[in-house]
């Protein structure tokens, strides 16, 4: 195991505040690993911080107006629960399809319960 001094604590403070990446550290410090790097800059409790280079992914819904189906609150247990969109004119919540659902212990109308069914095997 590797024993951390004083001295290699503070050049990993100074490089990690430069934003070089774990795995450059870890080169510059005499071939450490990047995980080495992370676990010590973890116990320090320095500030973390997103990898370079790799933006954060921001999903976006496309928000339309959608005619048909029910809302949220005009949902009711007999019907379909497929959401079919997003409503832009009210606030981005789901509209479901709101058909009448099958017999049994079904969520959905018939042609969603057929697109979501996966029937069980025999063996």
């Amino acid at each position: 195991m590797f024993e951390w001094n004083v001295d290699q604590v503070e050049e990993l403070k100074r490089l990690w505040a430069e934003g070089l990446p774990a795995a450059e550290i870890g080169r510059r410090m005499g071939g450490l690993s990047r995980n080495a790097i992370i676990g010590k800059v973890s116990r320090l409790d320095l500030p973390r911080r997103r990898e370079a280079g790799k933006p954060r992914k921001i999903v976006s819904v496309p928000l339309i107006p959608l005619e048909g189906g029910v809302s949220f609150n005009d949902l009711k247990s007999h019907h379909c629960r497929e959401i079919i969109g997003w409503d832009k004119a009210a606030m981005g919540l789901a509209r479901y399809c709101g058909a009448p659902k099958v017999g049994g212990d079904s969520s959905y109308c018939r042609k969603h319960h057929q697109k979501n069914h996966i029937p069980v095997r025999v063996r």
